[in-house]
């Protein structure tokens, strides 16, 4: 608040008053001499001020004043204080209109002078010199053309009752806050920049004009993408019109994260997270908000999920036609395995669509579906490789294989009576057994270091990794000797079908025989359960027997009637499996003798193994797959190159893949899984 102090002061008369006093003087001498005489005339009559309008001014000057009073003259000369002013016009003996001359600011008094004298002082001809309003900054600058803008106009020397224009066009409403600060609503106006002018109440002074632009509302056209994930983070170009470098974006209530001006017409603006469904994605400027429209319509999406792929296997060369099952499929989502995009992707329905598998190494891939809602999580797929290497001997048949001391696999063939021998990287040799006239059947890795192999026409042979052989003749009349595997106590134990026995031989060929508790039993494969103990199969009477180190035989009877328990081994979770060849299932038995079956595909499985993996697996000597069953029963079968390749063995090799025999076509087969 300013305060004022009224100062009385005692001025001394300025000379030209002193002047004109003096002259009045003697004009009224002059004029009682001729009184007295008897002709004087009368005298002219001193000017009075009653008003003067306006009575406050710029110290800058220049004000017009328009002075009221009595006896003006044209030769009536006006002055602001000590100071004539610069220009007088006379209008009448009672109005005058004088410009105010430049003064510091404080109060004056406005004298008219004419022949007969000067007005006398009186309080109605003050005049107020004021400091002129200066505008130094507006906040904002910009707003929309329909007006409503509060701008903070920020100078000096705004005084009570100053008033604010827009261009021509007078503010809504003018607050003076302080000397040093306004704040004015901005009257509709047509888009371009206004001067903002301030001007201090009935003075006439005017600040330095400021800018103020009127802006066009923006408009939106087309935004893309149009959808996107319920977590945001989708870019999202918009087009439109009338952008401006402080644009902000809403989609729906909520601020975008991110916006980049790219021009008056583009921009790019990231989504925030939504709940789901549609919402108006609006554009502000300082000229407004675009108006809501379909072209400005975002729809949040569900991210898919996927449950289910069948199958979950394929060759590495890829086009297997893959069954994916999920939700909130869409029209153009993508499928990836292991990151590589598939190809034929077709959607059915919000719940399925085919897609088929690109190349891919032999191994296990993440499968994701995509679309604008986001990615899914994984379901796995397979990726396997088959390579077959032709035996050189045809026909040969062949039948068993073994992982060797030296690193490669052993394997038997049958008719051309020969064993065979193959690298891991695919070279093969073969080594004739002349003693013997074929019937060769199973091998396996003695624990001195050679290969021990079995022949039906009643000989268990010796080979050693450089290819000389040895071979020892069982006991008990013409044999059929079938499996062999090598025990827990260093010798080498196997099946004898003809003769309803198993035998032992020790690796210097000493043996010993051990009959079946029932006849008839037709013991075929042989192997090393993890408790130690052998266990083998018995075609003939449908059971599993179990033959301790020291001789003891247990039998327990498979529960489907007639299934030709053929191959077996030991699990990984300390049972022992088998295949029911006729029965089409894989079983499980514990070492206390409890069986539970699994149905597998109806192809004959026959040969088995534990892999790697940690997952039974199975020949299917009925068709062209090897089946991988897992320890909770779930089935899964890899096809062979070869159509009806009737697969019969399998093991695991020193490489880590799965090797085994194709017996029709005289092939050997590793699978890189």
């Amino acid at each position: 608040m300013r305060h004022h102090t009224t100062e009385t002061r005692t001025l001394a008369a300025p000379p030209l008053r002193q002047s004109a006093r003096r002259t009045a003087s003697r004009l009224t001498l002059l004029a009682l001499l001729l009184v007295a005489c008897g002709s004087a005339p009368t005298p002219p009559a001193v000017p009075t001020v009653s008003l003067v309008a306006p009575n406050r001014g710029s110290t800058a000057g220049a004000t017009t004043v328009t002075i009221t009073g009595t006896h003006f003259t044209a030769a009536s000369t006006v002055t602001f204080g000590p100071v004539a002013a610069s220009h007088v016009t006379y209008v009448d003996s009672t109005t005058l209109k004088a410009d105010s001359p430049a003064s510091p600011a404080g109060t004056v008094d406005i004298s008219v002078t004419t022949a007969a004298g000067s007005s006398a002082i009186t309080d109605a001809d003050h005049f107020t010199y004021v400091d002129s309003p200066a505008v130094t900054a507006l906040t904002p600058t910009e707003g929309p053309r329909a007006g409503g803008t509060t701008v903070t106009i920020t100078g000096t020397h705004f005084a009570p009752g100053a008033t604010v224009t827009f261009g021509a066009l007078p503010a809504t409403s003018v607050t003076v806050v302080n000397d040093t600060t306004i704040t004015a609503v901005s009257p509709a106006g047509q888009t371009g920049s206004v001067d903002v002018v301030v001007s201090s109440s009935g003075n006439g002074a005017t600040s330095p004009t400021a800018q103020f632009t009127y802006l066009e509302a923006p408009t939106v056209s087309a935004i893309s993408p149009r959808e996107g994930p319920l977590a945001g983070g989708t870019a999202v170009t918009i087009t439109g019109t009338n952008f401006t470098s402080n644009s902000t974006v809403r989609f729906g209530t909520q601020p975008a994260q991110t916006v980049n001006v790219l021009s008056a017409t583009a921009l790019v603006a990231t989504a925030p997270a939504g709940i789901g469904g549609t919402v108006n994605l609006t554009v502000t400027t300082a000229g407004g908000r675009s108006s809501a429209t379909t072209a400005e319509q975002f729809t949040y999406v569900q991210a898919p999920t996927l449950t289910r792929l069948t199958p979950t296997v394929g060759t590495s060369a890829g086009g297997v036609t893959v069954t994916l099952t999920g939700t909130h499929f869409t029209p153009g989502m993508s499928v990836r395995f292991g990151g590589v995009p598939a190809t034929g992707v077709t959607v059915l329905n919000d719940t399925t669509l085919t897609a088929v598998s690109p190349a891919g190494r032999p191994g296990l891939v993440d499968v994701t579906v995509t679309t604008t809602g986001g990615r899914s999580g994984p379901q796995t797929f397979n990726y396997y490789r088959i390579t077959e290497y032709q035996v050189p001997t045809h026909p040969s048949h062949l039948t068993g294989l073994t992982s060797g001391p030296d690193g490669n696999i052993w394997f038997t063939e049958e008719r051309s009576n020969k064993i065979g021998r193959i690298t891991p990287g695919g070279t093969l040799t073969e080594f004739p057994i002349d003693f013997l006239p074929g019937g060769l059947m199973d091998i396996t890795t003695g624990s001195d270091g050679n290969l021990w192999f079995t022949s039906t026409y009643g000989a268990i042979g010796r080979i050693t990794p450089g290819g000389a052989y040895t071979v020892f003749l069982v006991p008990g009349g013409f044999g059929t000797p079938r499996g062999i595997t090598s025990g827990p106590d260093g010798n080498l134990w196997y099946t004898d079908l003809a003769n309803n026995q198993i035998g032992r031989v020790t690796t210097a060929g000493v043996f010993k025989t051990y009959p079946l508790p029932s006849p008839n039993g037709g013991p075929a494969d042989i192997t090393v359960g993890p408790d130690g103990n052998l266990w083998f199969t018995e075609i003939d009477a449908n059971r599993i027997g179990r033959i301790t180190p020291g001789g003891t035989i247990t039998e327990f009877t498979v529960p489907t009637a007639n299934s030709v328990p053929g191959g077996i081994t030991g699990g990984p979770d300390g049972n022992v499996w088998f295949t029911e060849s006729f029965g089409h299932k894989v079983a499980r038995i514990t070492p206390a003798g409890t069986i539970t079956e699994f149905e597998v595909p109806n192809a004959l499985p026959t040969g088995i193994t534990t892999g790697p993996d940690g997952n039974l697996w199975f020949t299917e000597n009925g068709g062209t797959a090897i089946g991988r069953l897992t320890p909770a029963g779930v089935v899964t079968e890899f096809v062979t190159p070869t159509l009806f390749s009737n697969p019969l063995s399998i093991t695991t090799g020193p490489d880590g893949n799965l090797w085994f025999t194709e017996s029709t076509t005289d092939q050997i087969a590793v699978l890189e899984h």
